[in-house]
């Protein structure tokens, strides 16, 4: 009894052909998989260095309004030094006017000495 051959070598070529068309389409599938994820991680490496870059920007604004708040604090209080410089030395007047006769009211001092 002779076996007879399931495969024969025309079918055989056949069937390797079909294996090396779906081994292909299994590479280029993996291929397209590979790309969009490399395509994804380079929106998302991209979004974080704009992120990134964002937030330098806006520490960098924080700072610089940080600043411009310490002038501005530090400027209010030297005119506030000089105003009670300025009513300090008007009440030295005013008292210095007083003691020699020259008509100072009293309301003028109090008012200095309720601002000092």
């Amino acid at each position: 009894m002779e076996l007879m051959p399931i495969f024969s070598v025309k079918n055989l070529r056949n069937f390797l052909t079909e294996m090396e068309k779906k081994g292909e389409e299994l590479q280029d599938e993996k291929y397209d998989n590979f790309q969009n994820q490399k395509k994804q991680m380079h929106l998302l490496v991209t979004g974080i260095e704009d992120c990134n870059s964002k937030i330098q920007q806006n520490l960098e604004e924080i700072e610089k309004q940080e600043q411009e708040n310490q002038r501005k604090a530090k400027k209010y209080v030297e005119l506030s030094e000089l105003e009670i410089k300025n009513l300090e030395d008007l009440k030295r007047v005013g008292i210095v006017l007083g003691s020699e006769g020259f008509g100072v009211s009293q309301e003028i001092l109090d008012i200095a000495d309720n601002i000092l």
